[in-house]
C-alpha cells in the first residue's frame, strides 16, 4: 500500500471546486454574508474557499454545499484532463527511488567493515 508521507494539495482541483462552489452560489444568488450565517463559518474562511486560496475540508464542502441546497455531487461535477490528476506513477517512482536509496544505505550500515591487515 502507498502511503503520502506529506499533505498532498491539488491546486488545480481546488480552483475547479471553488469555481464550481462560486457559480452555484451566484446562480442561486446566496451571498458570501448568508453561507457565513448559515454555515457558522468565518467570512475570511469562506472568502478563501471560494477564491481557492485554501484546501478546504470535505466537510467544509459538504456544509457549503448544503446550504446550497445541492447534492455533494454536484460540487465534483466536472472533469480533470490526466495532466490535472494526482500523478500516480511519478509517486510510485519516486517511492521505489527512496526505498531503494534506504535499502542501500541500511545495507552499508549493517555490512561489516574490512581491514586490511597487510
Amino acid at each position: 500500500m502507498l502511503f503520502l508521507k506529506k499533505h498532498y494539495k491539488n491546486p488545480i482541483l481546488i480552483k475547479k471546486v471553488c469555481e464550481k462552489l462560486n457559480e452555484i452560489r451566484e446562480l442561486n444568488g446566496v451571498t458570501q454574508e448568508t453561507l457565513v450565517e448559515l454555515t457558522d463559518f468565518d467570512l475570511r474562511q469562506i472568502g478563501r474557499i471560494l477564491r481557492g486560496e485554501t484546501n478546504p475540508t470535505i466537510s467544509s464542502i459538504e456544509a457549503i454545499a448544503t446550504v446550497l441546497n445541492i447534492q455533494l455531487k454536484d460540487v465534483f461535477d466536472f472533469v480533470l484532463k490526466p495532466t490535472e490528476k494526482f500523478n500516480l506513477t511519478k509517486f510510485k517512482l519516486q517511492k521505489e527511488v527512496s526505498t531503494t536509496t534506504k535499502t542501500s544505505i541500511s545495507e552499508k550500515k549493517n555490512t561489516p567493515k574490512r581491514f586490511d591487515t597487510e
